[in-house]
């Protein structure tokens, strides 16, 4: 009986070895291809880290040009509020020159109520502004709230104002 386990046991030690080999390469195999896949999948989750990152400093920028934007108008500081304008918009000396005439006739407090990002890419949003205008001084005018459509344009690596299109104006007095 001895001599026959000896027997199965060359046959066996070889089989398993082999099957360990089998094992082992499969393992390595299916190990080096989870490797892989995490490797794809850790470059997407950072391509998309980057990208959503990316968004959300486009986003930030957009909001700034507003705040800037609404701080020129409260302060009638002209250079600052042109400066959120698109040099290249058909509308850029129209709007210097309307907006010199207000601050000359009028003292205004201008809100942000809603910022709304409509559509965005690389180098161009559409933002809706909800906005609130209220005298603070001056000749008759209706205080009121405005909806507006704003489109944006990235150039020189900054954010700017290149028109503008009124949705709505509710009067409040």
């Amino acid at each position: 009986m001895l001599g026959f386990n000896i027997q199965i046991s060359k046959y066996i030690c070889p089989f398993t070895v082999l099957g360990l080999l089998i094992t082992s390469s499969t393992i390595n195999s299916v190990n080096a291809t989870v490797q892989a896949a995490n490797l794809s999948v850790s470059i997407a989750t950072t391509k998309t880290v980057e990208a959503i990152t990316q968004q959300d400093n486009n986003v930030a920028e957009i909001r700034a040009v507003f705040d800037d934007n609404m701080r020129a108008l409260n302060t009638e500081n002209l250079d600052l509020a042109m400066s959120t304008i698109d040099e290249n918009s058909p509308e850029y000396e129209e709007t210097r020159q309307l907006t010199q005439k207000v601050f000359d006739t009028y003292d205004l407090k201008y809100e942000i109520n809603k910022f709304e990002i409509l559509e965005i890419s690389d180098n161009k949003a559409k933002v809706r502004i909800t906005q609130t205008t209220k005298k603070i001084s001056g000749p008759a005018f209706k205080d009121n709230v405005l909806v507006s459509t704003n489109t944006l344009r990235k150039s020189n690596g900054r954010w700017k104002i290149v028109s503008t299109e009124l949705e709505s104006v509710n009067y409040l007095n």
